[in-house]
Parts: C-alpha cells; sequence; structure tokens
C-alpha cells in the first residue's frame, strides 16, 4: 500500500468515524504523526493474532474473530 492511499484512508476514517463535527480537519503534519502509531497498532495486532494461533496449533489465516481475541489488551497495551 502507497503512503499516501494509507493516509487518504485514515484521514477518511477519522473524518468520518472520529470527529463529531463534519468542519473538523486533520492537517498533513498530524497524519505524519498519527501513520507509525497506527501502523504499528495493526501490525502488533496481526501479530498478536498469529501468535495466539500458533500456540491453539491452528492455520496462520488471520481473520476478525482472532483479532477480536486481542484487540482488548492491545488497546490498553498502547494507551
Amino acid at each position: 500500500m502507497s503512503n499516501n492511499s494509507f493516509s487518504t484512508t485514515i484521514a477518511r476514517i477519522l473524518q468520518t468515524e472520529g470527529f463529531q463535527d463534519s468542519n473538523t480537519r486533520i492537517t498533513e503534519e498530524c497524519m505524519q504523526l498519527l501513520e507509525p502509531y497506527i501502523e504499528l497498532f495493526v501490525r502488533e495486532g496481526v501479530l498478536r493474532s498469529l501468535e495466539n494461533k500458533a500456540d491453539m496449533l491452528a492455520d496462520k489465516t488471520v481473520d476478525f474473530v482472532d483479532l477480536e481475541a486481542v484487540a482488548g489488551l492491545l488497546l490498553m497495551d498502547f494507551q
């Protein structure tokens, strides 16, 4: 995924789901600060899901159920 499409996707998610006021805007500088944090969060979620699968001797395909299983602790770790 190119960096520009990643930024666009994150900005769109923040605009539609994160801000109550539709006039709220996000700056390019803010996006540059958010990108590595969000990328790390996603990678960590996938890695933890894969570790859980390895512990259960399951296949290596991660789906939303696997991500939901680690989401709570992951959110607490990133606070």
